[in-house]
C-alpha cells in the first residue's frame, strides 16, 4: 500500500499505527481462505490497535502460513493411498486426486501431514505389513509384495528403520500363539 493511501494525521503524516494495521489486515486477507483462526487473530489485533488498547502488542509483520491441503483433499488423498498400497503410487496421481499441480501438492501435503508423500506411503506400507504379519501366516515375501514393496529385502530394510527390529523377529515377538 502506498504511503499516500495510509490514514493521515492532521499534519499530513501517516498515522503511527497505519503500517502495522496495513500488515495485519493484509495478513488477514491472505489467511482468510485457508486459516480462519489466524484471520480472526490478525483482525482482533487490528481492532485493539484502532481502539488504542494494545499498540505495543502488534506484530512487526504477519506470519506467513505454510500451504496445506484442505480437509477434503487430505481425506481423499489418505483414502486413495490406503486403497492402493499394493502398487506403486505416483506423485502425479496423488496430485490429481487433490486437484493440484505436482509441485504445489508436494508442499501442501507436507504442510498437512508433516512428511513427504513418499515417506507417508512407506510408513503406511510398514503399518499394513505389521497388521498382515499379526493376522496371517503368509510368508514375509508375499506380505512384502501385497503391501507394495519391491521384495522382502525392501520390506526388511524399511521395517527395521521404522521399528528397530527385523520383520521376522517382530512377528515372532508379537504374534499370538
Amino acid at each position: 500500500m502506498a504511503a499516500s493511501a495510509l490514514p493521515l494525521t492532521g499534519y499530513g503524516e501517516p498515522a503511527p499505527n497505519a503500517s502495522i494495521l496495513t500488515r495485519l489486515i493484509a495478513g488477514a486477507v491472505e489467511a482468510l481462505e485457508c486459516d480462519r483462526a489466524s484471520t480472526r487473530t490478525l483482525l482482533q489485533q487490528a481492532i485493539e490497535i484502532l481502539q488504542g488498547s494494545n499498540p505495543a502488542a502488534a506484530p512487526a509483520a504477519p506470519t506467513v502460513r505454510q500451504s496445506s491441503l484442505a480437509p477434503w483433499q487430505a481425506k481423499r488423498v489418505a483414502e486413495h493411498i490406503s486403497a492402493h498400497l499394493d502398487r506403486p503410487i505416483a506423485l502425479r496421481e496423488l496430485a490429481g486426486v487433490a486437484r493440484l499441480s505436482s509441485s504445489h501438492f508436494s508442499r501442501a501435503f507436507k504442510g498437512a501431514f508433516g512428511q513427504t508423500p513418499h515417506t507417508f506411503i512407506m510408513i503406511r506400507r510398514v503399518e499394513r505389513a505389521r497388521q498382515k504379519m499379526l493376522d496371517s501366516q503368509e510368508p514375509l515375501s508375499q506380505i512384502a509384495l501385497s503391501c507394495g514393496f519391491s521384495d522382502q529385502a525392501h520390506l526388511a530394510r524399511l521395517f527395521r528403520r521404522e521399528t528397530g527390529v527385523a520383520p521376522s523377529q517382530w512377528r515372532r515377538a508379537n504374534q499370538s500363539s
